[in-house]
């Protein structure tokens, strides 16, 4: 909703919302880096690759099936109110045509490979959904139920790759897991530095392989000609956040029992709703808002509560409804404090 027009201090914070808010994403790869490494500790088993899979199928595919559903059912909505003249039509998911097929095995960004550009018309912030995905397949095949020195190697190959398809362009495949490795490298390193690292010379191991990894990969940027774009500093916020996460860590439960981390984990089991459903929750808002002038001064942040309102009151039905038949058991995140559950990601 903010245009040209919205300039000046009294939009200020809405700006700024709309300028680093993407960094949200980016933190969130770095919690899934960990989570879903502790849930590839926790399966065993003569299938357990295959056994990780189905669980994060059965945990991703259907509840976000039926979010695409309410998409086109919103988009229907919206379609009816544009066609009575109440409101403008800035959300048609039909129009993403075979996309559809893409998005809902979500491989859209791995079109970009072959020269196709995604089309997240049908609910565009499940370009990160996209990339979730890839993640997890690396995961089980490289990690689960690996051995130490297998998930090192793996590792170490993987940053590598990432690093030399930044530094020659040539080799870029963009869309696939490798554009935003060090995200969920992070995570790893979070997963590792809590369960893996008893001496202090293996925690200062992975301390300086870390930083050493993300910097290899910032410089790559400069090396292949494109400077320091968005990628490259996120991957720096990424690595401060990673070390913010593991320095928390031993008032884990003394910020878990505090009113805002109770707020927080609340919302937390229902981020995945709330992810999925929004989007098209926020156009129809926005449809309605902007035609009738309601998105300037004092307005615009009534506006603004009103959408993050409306977000909720379609998130938590959804969640109740249909994500809750798919949540798995709450795992532990570090193996060294089984008494302190940590639920898996919401993706």
């Amino acid at each position: 909703m903010l245009g040209d027009s919205h300039a000046g201090l009294a939009y200020r914070p809405l700006r700024w919302l709309e300028q680093w808010g993407f960094l949200g994403v980016q933190l969130f790869f770095v919690v899934s880096g960990a989570c879903i490494a502790a849930a590839a500790r926790g399966t065993r088993g003569p299938a357990a690759a295959a056994t990780f899979l189905r669980r994060r199928a059965r945990r991703i595919f259907p509840t976000f099936w039926a979010a695409t559903a309410l998409a086109a059912a919103i988009g229907l909505v919206v379609a009816g109110l544009a066609a009575a003249g109440l409101s403008a039509r800035l959300f048609d998911p039909f129009a993403a045509g075979w996309h559809w097929l893409s998005s809902l095995l979500l491989v859209e960004t791995s079109l970009k490979t072959f020269g196709i550009d995604p089309d997240y018309g049908a609910n565009g912030p499940l370009w990160s959904l996209c990339y979730e995905v890839p993640f997890y397949a690396w995961v089980a095949f490289a990690w689960v139920a690996r051995g130490r020195r297998t998930r090192v190697v793996a590792t170490v190959a993987t940053t590598a790759a990432a690093v030399l398809v930044r530094a020659v362009p040539s080799l870029r495949p963009r869309g696939f897991l490798l554009d935003l490795w060090p995200d969920f490298l992070c995570g790893l390193w979070v997963h590792a530095r809590l369960t893996s690292a008893p001496t202090r010379r293996d925690r200062l191991l992975l301390d300086v392989g870390l930083v050493a990894a993300v910097a290899a990969y910032v410089l790559a940027f400069r090396v292949g000609g494109d400077g320091f774009p968005q990628d490259a500093k996120t991957s720096l916020v990424c690595l401060a956040f990673a070390a913010l996460l593991v320095a928390l860590f031993p008032h884990d439960d003394r910020l878990a029992s505090s009113p805002l981390g109770r707020g927080l984990a609340w919302v937390g089991e229902r981020s995945y709703s709330l992810y999925l459903t929004h989007f098209p929750v926020v156009m129809l808002v926005a449809g309605l808002v902007v035609p009738r002038a309601l998105a300037h001064g004092p307005l615009l942040y009534a506006s603004a509560a009103a959408t993050v309102a409306a977000c909720f009151l379609v998130a938590l039905p959804f969640h109740t409804l249909v994500e809750r038949r798919f949540l798995a058991a709450p795992r532990a995140i570090s193996g060294t404090s089984p008494a302190r559950p940590h639920p898996e990601p919401s993706r």
